[in-house]
């Protein structure tokens, strides 16, 4: 890790700095003793056997209670986040390769989000995804999953059910479900898959596979939310451009509320698309190193007025990026509440020996418009609050297809409501 920090961090300590925060913190969990030279030796440790032996001298005893192998791993990682700056998570080897495949947005699996169900302790289908595994093997919304391939999942996590489900392209799984009206159990065999997420969706669900996308009869406003920006939004954008200037429409909300962004570059590409050329903003990486991000002149959605909503669940350094280029060119008004992020790009570097892989952040984003804040903070045009778990219920609601979700009543939406009042001003000018 210490050496992957040093190769890729923008702003790296040293390996001593490094190693001295992890041992310390290593012993703070275990209640031991510092030895008073501990500084001075970790100062000599110039190579990877320096290193193991000093651990193996400073290692604390083993005891009946002392915490496990693990959790004193995991306080060295504590301790390194203490020098390092935007130190991730550390990615075990298992995880590596699902996180590229969500990263790339090729996901292989059986294609259904999950949820718990409070009343039976089983994990419970919300949607099935279009072309999917389970949507192709007869998986239904609501399901509960009672087992997979002959494990029982009541009363386990959801993490649980997830590494049941996933596996490599093209393995059978075998998954026995109910629906918790019904004592009728059903075996669906399927075939794991590549299952492409939908980034971008409507209002509220029309059928399994339609979102109806108008927000209020009367005003030509279409309403898209973008889950987490993707390398395939644009391109879902795009189509929804073709569909909407059918049907009409004329002004665009953004919703990014409760999304969460990690790749700079997917939300460079989607800002690209959306701005008539200019710089969208600056990295500072390792070195005092500067790349600059750009918009083309192909413009999706041209001259049609624009709203993005945001909240402090909007988070992610590119996400901010991405509303902090649109605000600083104009081409969207910001509504809602700020949007959380740091200002530090992270990326996920592999570690040797297929060990796995850890969070770091590689470089600083820069605005580079006239609206600078202090780093990257973004303040919104309109500030508008609204609850967390009144938008997250609300959220969930959208996603499901069934009668009862359908025409289930809208729940008041503030933020959305001055979305609508913005554009339908904003279109009134424009007659």
């Amino acid at each position: 890790v210490t050496e992957a920090v040093l190769a890729h961090h923008y702003k790296p300590p040293t390996r001593s700095e490094m190693l001295l925060w992890g041992i310390r913190e290593v012993l703070e969990r275990a209640e031991a003793k510092e030895p008073a030279d501990l500084e001075k030796r970790i100062a000599q440790v110039k190579t990877a056997e320096q290193f193991t032996t000093l651990v193996r001298d400073v290692w604390p005893a083993p005891a009946r209670d002392a915490p496990r192998v693990p959790d004193l791993e995991d306080a060295f990682l504590n301790g390194l986040r203490k020098v390092v700056p935007g130190l991730g998570r550390y990615i075990p080897p298992e995880e590596v390769k699902v996180n590229e495949q969500i990263t790339f947005n090729r996901y292989v699996g059986t294609g259904i989000q999950l949820r718990v169900d409070q009343k039976e302790g089983f994990p419970q289908v919300v949607t099935t995804f279009t072309a999917s595994p389970a949507r192709k093997a007869g998986m239904k919304q609501g399901d509960l999953i009672l087992e997979v391939d002959g494990v029982g999942l009541k009363g386990e996590s959801l993490k649980r059910a997830v590494d049941l489900l996933r596996g490599d392209e093209g393995t059978e799984v075998t998954v026995v479900v109910r629906q918790p009206d019904s004592t009728e159990k059903r075996k669906l065999k399927m075939v794991r898959s590549v299952v492409p997420f939908e980034t971008a969706v409507g209002y509220r669900r029309a059928g399994e596979d339609e979102w109806t996308h108008r927000v209020d009869e009367k005003l030509p406003v279409a309403y898209v939310r973008v889950t987490g920006i993707k390398v395939s939004t644009l391109h879902e954008l795009r189509k929804l451009e073709r569909k909407f200037q059918a049907d009409g429409f004329k002004a665009l909300v953004l919703d990014l509320r409760l999304n969460f962004t990690t790749q700079v570059e997917d939300a460079a590409l989607l800002a690209d698309g959306l701005l008539d050329g200019g710089l969208l903003w600056q990295v500072r990486g390792k070195g005092d190193t500067v790349k600059e991000y750009k918009a083309d002149r192909d413009c999706l959605f041209r001259g049609w007025p624009m709203v993005i909503l945001t909240n402090d669940q909007t988070f992610g350094t590119p996400v901010g990026a991405f509303v902090a280029a649109l605000q600083d060119h104009g081409r969207a008004v910001v509504v809602g509440t700020p949007p959380g992020n740091d200002g530090l790009v992270r990326t996920v570097v592999p570690l040797p020996g297929e060990m796995g892989a850890i969070n770091l952040a590689t470089g600083v984003v820069d605005r580079v418009g006239k609206r600078k804040e202090k780093g990257m903070e973004v303040k919104p045009d309109h500030l508008v609050k609204m609850d967390g778990k009144a938008l997250a219920d609300w959220f969930f609601l959208q996603e499901r297809s069934g009668p009862d979700a359908i025409s289930a009543k809208t729940p008041e939406d503030p933020q959305l409501a001055k979305a609508v009042e913005v554009l339908r001003a904003a279109l009134g000018k424009d007659r």
